[in-house]
């Protein structure tokens, strides 16, 4: 279906993306798996293992 709709508006079959676009998406995509891995990381370190081991709970 997207390459139907790029022949039709652009009369290529390939997506006409500017490579600065293209670079602003793949960092864009990177720095939000990078806060998504660090963010819950940081939060599961920040108490000590063995508070944690040797919990009642």
């Amino acid at each position: 279906m997207l390459t139907a709709f790029s022949l039709g508006t652009t009369g290529r079959a390939t997506p006409a993306v500017t490579p600065l676009l293209y670079v602003c998406v793949v960092g864009f995509a990177g720095v939000l798996a990078l806060v998504s891995g660090a963010v819950p990381g940081r939060a599961a370190l920040r108490v000590r293992a063995v508070t944690v081991a040797t919990a009642k709970e």
